[in-house]
């Protein structure tokens, strides 16, 4: 087995995509005959969950993936971009490890949680819909599964046949800390307008060690290193929580306000 470097692209079209017309990803994909994905069960503050379908994203190489968060904050926008890469990739079979997963805080501070599930499948939009509902989610409503039935590009979980010994597990993940999905349940101006306080904000915690590199990944750029220390310009900070997935010293945490929290408990 050899282990392929992504760092270098090529853009590929894809006159069909109902988001994006052309992507430029790692030029391994179009070195290879088949792609099988292996994704790990998360939690994800912004999607709210990552696995087979969302792992595709690394097929995009370095900074271009902060740039799509940034042209592209909207949920459903995200979304459907995601769709189009899964579809033009179209992976031949989607595994995901659950044998320890992460709930709350994911993709990257979250706490680990024992599952003991594999789980794999020919279609990366199914696999993630059980994955959801194992989880203790209602796969249905997070933005790429919406999107995809809406699509038609998979069944709903009651229509997805079930095998192997692993098929009646449940469980109870805690959700992303991010509300991210209150945009989907309040007038858009409204969320436009209370987007500092419904949204979990990054803030730098004492073990920052003012490498920098949140900083110069930030799409927005948003951050930048004074005395050695991140500090954060919060009228530019879109809550794409790059910095919290790239920060090595895991000195990044997603602080909820109390308009967030209340807001939870009402919906």
């Amino acid at each position: 087995m050899e282990l392929v470097s992504f760092d270098t692209s090529v853009e590929i079209p894809y006159p069909s995509g109902l988001t994006l017309k052309k992507f430029t990803l790692a030029r391994p994909l179009t070195e290879v005959d088949k792609v099988i994905s292996l994704a790990k069960m998360k939690t994800h503050s912004f999607m709210d969950i990552t696995g087979a379908t969302k792992n595709l994203f690394g097929f995009i190489v370095g900074l271009g993936k902060a740039q799509f968060h940034l042209r592209m904050q909207a949920r459903r926008d995200f979304a459907g971009m995601i769709i189009d890469l899964a579809n033009l990739v179209n992976p031949v079979l989607s595994i995901v490890d659950g044998i320890v997963g992460m709930e709350g805080k994911g993709p990257r501070n979250g706490t680990p949680i024992n599952t003991g599930l594999m789980l794999a499948g020919i279609n990366c939009f199914a696999v993630d819909i059980v994955m959801a509902e194992m989880m203790g989610f209602n796969p249905e409503q997070t933005p790429v599964t919406a999107l995809a039935l809406e699509r038609g590009l998979t069944l709903p979980f009651a229509g997805i046949d079930l095998v192997g010994s692993g098929r009646d597990c449940r469980f109870s993940f805690a959700q992303p800390r991010s509300l991210n999905s209150l945009t989907d349940k309040i007038p858009k101006r409204l969320a436009d307008l209370g987007r500092n306080q419904l949204t979990a904000r990054p803030e730098i915690g004492d073990a920052c060690i003012g490498c920098g590199r949140c900083a110069n990944h930030c799409p927005p750029q948003a951050m930048t290193v004074v005395n050695g220390r991140v500090q954060l310009d919060y009228d530019k900070c879109i809550r794409c929580y790059c910095c919290q997935e790239l920060c090595p010293e895991d000195a990044v945490n997603l602080v909820e306000g109390h308009v967030l929290k209340l807001a939870r408990r009402l919906l």
